[in-house]
């Protein structure tokens, strides 16, 4: 049980460098695994380069920092780390959420089409003269408000066609980016990887025309458990997949 309170940046906030201020108990210090879930919250939200401030206070009981982390005691660890950083980040994601509504954006003004035919310069205008400036805006900075114009980098799903090829690509998007963060389904009774395995056996026997094996089901079981305890690093990593050295 912890109480935690603070001030985030919203969506419209923009910095190229991460500030967080974080006071644990009353004391500033440092909280890597906690000031990485949060930025990872905002780079599903966020441009690229776009960065937070984050100030929060968190009171928990003492007895549940570990302040020996680094010499200078700056960085802690905190018992139920994981749950803390887990109950911050959807907090932080929850807010960040309900704040798109007031997102402002910055639009590129749609200048005036000349008057007479195109073609008396081939689609392209005349070189400006001596002594003006034009002033170039960087692509990403801007929102292409017309469908029309081949220069927006969403044209190819936005040009008179349906909306649901750009729903798609931009929810690919989002997966790439919080892969490996999405949150885990906790089994109250660990699951054991040599009954799963032996129950698929036997599945597969009662489906399948021979009932003869190269193998004896046991043999299978117990090569293929040890296999999965030995990729036990990389399961974890990559698909949130926990499992213990008793095969579980």
């Amino acid at each position: 049980v912890f109480d935690m309170e603070g001030l985030i940046s919203n969506v419209n906030y923009n910095v190229k460098k991460t500030t967080m201020v974080l006071f644990i108990n009353g004391r500033l210090v440092e909280c890597t695994p906690l000031k990485r879930a949060i930025e990872v919250v905002y780079a599903a939200t966020l441009r690229r380069h776009q960065k937070p401030f984050v100030y929060m206070s968190i009171m928990l009981p003492c007895e549940h920092v570990d302040v020996n982390v680094h010499p200078t005691k700056r960085e802690v660890s905190l018992l139920n780390q994981e749950n803390i950083v887990e109950a911050i980040q959807t907090a932080v994601e929850s807010k960040l959420m309900n704040s798109n509504m007031a997102r402002t954006f910055h639009t590129q003004t749609l200048l005036p089409v000349a008057s007479g035919p195109l073609n008396a310069y081939k689609g392209t205008p005349p070189n400006p003269s001596p002594g003006t400036q034009v002033q170039k805006v960087p692509a990403n900075k801007m929102v292409r408000t017309d469908s029309l114009d081949p220069a927006g980098r969403m044209h190819i799903y936005l040009q008179e066609k349906p909306t649901g090829k750009s729903s798609k690509e931009l929810m690919y998007q989002q997966v790439i980016r919080r892969f490996a963060h999405f949150n885990a389904i906790q089994l109250s009774n660990p699951a054991p990887i040599p009954q799963l395995l032996l129950m698929e056996l036997e599945e597969e026997e009662l489906t399948s025309e021979s009932q003869e094996s190269d193998n004896p089901k046991d043999r299978i079981v117990e090569m293929n458990t040890e296999l999965l305890k030995q990729k036990a690093e990389m399961l974890m990593e990559y698909f949130c997949l926990e499992i213990d050295q008793e095969g579980k």
